[in-house]
């Protein structure tokens, strides 16, 4: 079973929406794509990790991709509010217990538009979570003219 507790990843945007989130999406139970009941352990990406950065770089050449917040916020909520069922043994994931968000630059108004209204959307979703001891940064544009969060 991989150990890796701590993550740090920067992708373009586009990588959000190519299935790796999915992948760290830990969803329990018999109907889940990440159980295996005759291995008796998880299939789901990094199982252990508790630490996770996710730079989102807007500044390439590629089509322009605006990442599916819901998308990103189901994967976080999945590592953060490990449900109770009385059919699965949730000590086959880790909780996530601190995450940071760096998005340093924005091709156009609709990029930072979006980042700003991601950074809204997880502070309401994760405010809860903050306040048993999660922790997290949100850091947006350029560290000169940057706008962050802290929780």
């Amino acid at each position: 079973m991989p150990l890796l507790t701590d993550l740090s990843i920067h992708v373009i945007s586009t990588v959000l929406h190519e299935g790796f989130l999915a992948q760290l999406t830990y969803i329990p139970g018999p109907d889940s794509p990440t159980y295996a009941p005759e291995k008796s352990d998880s299939s789901v990406l990094l199982p252990r990790l508790k630490s996770l950065e996710i730079g989102i770089n807007f500044e390439t050449n590629v089509e322009e991709f605006i990442p599916d917040t819901d998308v990103i916020m189901a994967m976080l909520e999945s590592r953060i509010a490990l449900s109770i069922d009385g059919d699965h043994d949730n000590c086959l994931v880790d909780k996530l217990s601190h995450l940071t968000v760096l998005i340093p630059y924005f091709r156009d108004q609709s990029e930072r538009a979006w980042a700003e209204g991601f950074r809204t959307t997880l502070k309401k979703r994760l405010q809860n979570h903050i306040n048993q001891g999660l922790t997290c940064t949100v850091t947006l544009g350029e560290a000169s003219s940057s706008s962050s969060w802290i929780a």
